[in-house]
């Protein structure tokens, strides 16, 4: 992005609208670019992780935003979280129940399958032959 600033021919102002809009695209696809390796890196990464709800925000705290957050009580949350007090960390709104409703409703299938019968119904109430009274 920054060798494409670089090699441009002439100022902005002196440019016209064509030139501006392709400079302009170019280094929004370069941005875009760049964020998509970005999050693609991040993503790679295994980040230690706790999985909490956000149970109230104070604006105007102390601290400018002063958050209170709950989860289960285990080791792995206790020593992730206990590592990080006064730390400066990113958080990531991920909402679970985003992901909960987003399969399909599992197939089951039955201990005994219902049997197959080839009876086929009678029709205005006649009786169908079956083979052997139709061959005598």
């Amino acid at each position: 992005m920054l060798q494409r600033i670089r090699t441009l021919q002439k100022p902005w102002q002196q440019m016209t609208e064509r030139e501006q809009t392709d400079c302009a695209n170019g280094i929004e696809l370069g941005a875009r670019d760049i964020i998509r390796k970005t999050v693609r890196l991040l993503n790679k990464h295994d980040w230690p992780h706790a999985a909490v709800k956000l149970c109230e925000i104070k604006i105007g705290g102390t601290n400018g935003i002063d958050i209170k957050m709950t989860c289960p009580n285990i080791a792995e949350y206790r020593n992730i979280l206990g590592e990080h007090v006064n730390t400066h960390v990113q958080i990531v709104m991920a909402d679970s129940d985003t992901f909960m409703a987003a399969r399909a409703p599992v197939q089951i299938d039955k201990d005994q399958p219902e049997m197959p019968l080839d009876i086929t119904p009678p029709v205005d109430g006649e009786l169908e032959e079956t083979d052997d009274q139709a061959a005598a």
